[in-house]
């Protein structure tokens, strides 16, 4: 025997939630890399933005020693990915949580 039942009828809105354009909110810095020496010291690069313009930000130790501001996210991550492989040719290396 099949029992029906009458439930109200819920609003449509699927369709009003799929045509919502939503910008992207997420303004985090995000860690590129992190590196260390041999005698403990630490290294890592961050990128964020600044009024819209993107920025690496790289450390040694928790310090902040340069700032780089780029045209674009691909010019700030190529900055990034140049600043490691320097780090890396003076005896910088990847950091164990990196691994």
């Amino acid at each position: 025997m099949t029992v029906w039942r009458m439930v109200p009828a819920l609003p449509h809105v699927a369709n009003a939630m799929s045509e919502m354009i939503l910008p992207s909110t997420y303004n985090e810095p995000t860690v590129m890399w992190r590196m260390q020496r041999a005698n403990g010291s630490s290294a890592h690069a961050l990128i964020d933005t600044v009024e819209g313009r993107p920025r690496v930000v790289w450390f040694v130790n928790g310090r902040p020693i340069g700032a780089r501001y780029c045209d674009d996210w691909t010019g700030a991550i190529q900055w990034s990915d140049r600043l490691q492989a320097q780090y890396w040719t003076v005896g910088w290396r990847l950091a164990i949580s990196q691994l």
